[in-house]
């Protein structure tokens, strides 16, 4: 098992997100190593925009339950709150459909 998401905040047709949220998930063994980066935006070169990390990537052993999002939510502090509460919103939904799917996401989310 070994697969990427990317979430990002709303905005315009046309226009680059202010910030991304990148998941990824890997098998390490019977233990799943989780992956969080946040990325915001920097700028855009010939229309591509350009992402810059807002700090160490967080990585979480294991399955993923209610202590681990709260790991999560504390390391969007660095957005905006609109938009940290948009990203762990999008972020819940994500984990429910990865749980439907098999992934090692505790029920309790």
């Amino acid at each position: 098992m070994g697969k990427r998401w990317r979430i990002e905040t709303t905005h315009s047709e046309g226009q680059p997100a202010a910030f991304q949220l990148q998941l990824a998930c890997a098998a390490a063994g019977p233990t799943p190593i989780w992956v969080v980066a946040l990325r915001g935006l920097v700028r855009q070169v010939h229309g591509q925009p350009i992402y810059q990390p807002m700090g160490d990537q967080l990585v979480l052993a294991g399955d993923l339950d209610a202590r681990a999002l709260k790991a999560i939510e504390r390391y969007l502090r660095p957005v905006p709150i609109t938009a940290a509460n948009e990203l762990a919103e999008q972020l819940r939904a994500v984990l429910g459909r990865l749980r439907a799917e098999g992934y090692p996401i505790s029920p309790d989310l």
